[in-house]
């Protein structure tokens, strides 16, 4: 097995985590109850109940302590008594109702508490009657496959006579965090609704603050998606900076949007201005002039004026062929609007395992010596970063069907300068070693009181205060569904079919400038610079198939990229192993090497590639399967 180094601060540490749930025993008085938030504090509680009550739903607060002894406050829809099985029912009963779709409240959970006296004053009755959707069965899903050990990721384009595909996938892992739930109560978690989205539609730009008498500001950032940059400057407007973005569009790289600051006449100002706004934690910023990018937003104006370029909003339904462990474990990410997800690998271990491939194949650089895959049944891990305030943060999630034994002192040697404490996380409380180091970093170390799930984090640029606010606050009623990188790689993988197909691994990562000079900067490699590149891989009729996704952001990227891909592989004779082919009406082509059979073809923001081992592995037929059954088509 591999083992990694964790800059150099670990030692030997060993995990296997639990997946299956507590059941809790108590008196008469107690039922099963859909849990709607757990708080800190009563004011955050009334306030979530107030929602419910002013949306039809009779709802109450359960007090009790915590572990440490501190006062929990957990929001609860009211029901009248139920066992376990009706409280999932109801769960997901209520996931398809208007109060939780239009309020995001997705992270329900079930758990049981006291029944409350109707008339006392935890209790917040219903304003008005609400009308709700039929409850959704859950569909298990059960790994059971055994495939060939995993050797060639991804498919990789060449450019003479051997052609390749135009697609490859991530490898570095990342991290994921965790605030305050209670002790002993262990959570079931909520599959998100599906939701449909109204279309994103790309509109010119608006008036622009700098002229010619005005042509100098602070560059303070560059993005690919739109909705980003927008969420930066709305964060820069609450500090009183003038901010707004500029939409821009290339012939090479296409569509851009920038952040800018200020508006001045000169240089000087605009570098004093810069001055002010590191002053304010927000470094990085250059000095932009007007008439050097004035061109590029009159084309930006232009093509978007053409032609309807719409925005990929991804999917909103976690696909079927995702297994039970590997949601569990994906439900511990801290979720916050501010940190963007940059990398993440998700492994379903157990399935790996099964195939007869280790999960070091597809994870190469744990900390030293601290985890046994083989012992863990899920994986998820994600860095994810702060790019207006240059912080960072790097969160490993593990999780296994038993308690793993010494999870409670495995982080004993590290003890010596460490604080402990709780933080609720959407599983239960986890208790947790925090260590600061050079006041600019801090280390956690935690597990539940199950001891069937442990996380590791790493943060960069954090006071212990921030960090502690960061937990406390990323764990209330967000999903991964907040990230559309996510939605749009990872949720539009295949439902279960008959095929028999089991998930193993996923990860996702940004397309750096190696990509495009590796490549000669061919046309089609220029705009998939800077944008999302994941990778997944499926044991399916007893081969393994992979697929890579390029997310290209919208339509107009995708198509005008794949096309110029198609028109460099026509120029090479064209015969059965390198040929256009049609992929659900579709143009897509069909490539075949000396390592990998590989089926491109481009939909939506997405260009993608379905892979299977050459010679002895998938073929066409295969890779024809595996694509049309993905959740991008619906």
């Amino acid at each position: 097995m591999k083992k990694w180094v964790y800059n150099g601060r670990m030692k030997r540490l060993l995990i296997s985590l639990s997946l299956s749930f507590i059941i809790l025993t108590g008196l008469s008085a107690k039922s099963w109850f859909v849990c709607a938030g757990s708080f800190t504090k009563p004011d955050l509680a009334e306030e979530r109940c107030k929602i419910l009550s002013s949306n039809g739903h009779t709802s109450f607060i359960d007090k009790s302590r915590n572990g440490d002894g501190d006062w929990i406050y957990r929001v609860f829809f009211y029901d009248t008594a139920m066992i376990r099985d009706d409280a999932r029912a109801r769960k997901d009963q209520l996931l398809k109702s208007k109060v939780v779709i239009e309020n995001g409240l997705t992270d329900l959970w079930i758990c049981e508490a006291d029944m409350p006296d109707i008339e006392g004053s935890e209790v917040f009755l219903a304003v008005e009657p609400v009308v709700e959707a039929a409850a959704v069965i859950e569909q298990a899903v059960e790994p059971d496959a055994v495939i060939e050990p995993v050797v060639e990721p991804v498919a990789v384009i060449e450019q003479a006579v051997e052609p390749d595909a135009v697609i490859e996938p991530v490898v570095e892992p990342a991290a994921v965090i965790e605030p305050m739930v209670e002790p002993a109560v262990v959570i079931e978690q909520a599959v998100e609704p599906a939701v449909e989205p109204e279309k994103v539609v790309l509109e010119t730009n608006e008036e622009v603050p700098l002229s010619e008498e005005n042509p100098f500001s602070a560059l303070v950032r560059s993005y690919r998606e739109e909705e980003k940059a927008v969420s930066d400057r709305d964060r820069l407007k609450k500090q009183d900076i003038n901010a707004y973005v500029l939409k821009k569009y290339d012939d090479k790289a296409f569509f851009k949007f920038d952040l800018h600051a200020g508006a001045f006449k000169t240089e000087e100002e605009t570098e004093d201005y810069i001055e002010e706004l590191e002053e304010k934690g927000i470094t990085g910023s250059e000095v932009s002039d007007y008439e050097e990018f004035a061109e590029n937003l009159a084309k930006y104006d232009e093509v978007v004026a053409k032609e309807e370029v719409t925005l990929n909003t991804g999917a909103y339904e976690m696909p079927e062929v995702i297994s039970e462990n590997v949601r569990m474990c994906i439900s511990q990410f801290p979720i916050t609007r501010d940190f963007q997800i940059v990398k993440a690998k998700i492994l379903d271990c157990a399935n790996l395992r099964n195939s007869g491939e280790s999960p070091s194949t597809f994870i190469t650089n744990l900390p030293d010596n601290f985890i046994d895959l083989e012992k863990v049944d899920a994986l998820s891990c994600a860095r994810y970063r702060d790019e207006l305030f240059d912080k960072e943060l790097t969160v490993y999630v593990f999780q296994a069907e038993n308690e793993i034994p010494g999870i409670d002192t495995v982080y004993d040697y590290k003890a010596e300068g460490a604080k402990k404490k709780d933080f609720q996380i959407n599983y239960g409380v986890l208790h947790s070693f925090v260590l600061s180091e050079y006041e600019t970093d801090v280390f956690l170390f935690g597990y539940t009181d199950d001891r069937k799930i442990g996380i590791v984090m790493s943060a960069k640029n954090f006071t212990e205060n921030a960090f502690d606010a960061f937990m406390n606050s990323s764990y209330s009623d967000s999903s991964l569904l907040l990230y559309p990188q996510i939605r749009r790689t990872f949720y539009v993988l295949p439902h279960k079919t008959d095929t028999e197909r089991n998930f193993l691994a996923y990860s996702l990562s940004k397309v750096d400038e190696s990509y495009a000079e590796e490549r000669g900067y061919v046309d089609w490699s220029i705009p998939i610079v800077g944008r999302w590149r994941a990778a997944s891989y499926f044991e399916q009729n007893e081969e393994t198939v992979s697929l890579s996704f390029y997310d290209l952001d919208y339509d107009y990227n995708a198509q005008k990229v794949h096309g110029m891909f198609r028109r460099e592989k026509e120029g090479i004779v064209i015969s059965e192993r390198n040929k256009p082919v049609d992929v659900n009406s579709e143009k897509g082509w069909y490539l075949s090497s000396r390592r990998l059979n590989q089926l491109s073809f481009a939909y939506s923001s997405y260009i993608i590639s379905v892979n299977g081992k050459y010679p002895g592995g998938a073929e066409l037929p295969e890779l024809y399967e595996l694509a049309e059954d993905l959740n991008i088509w619906k």
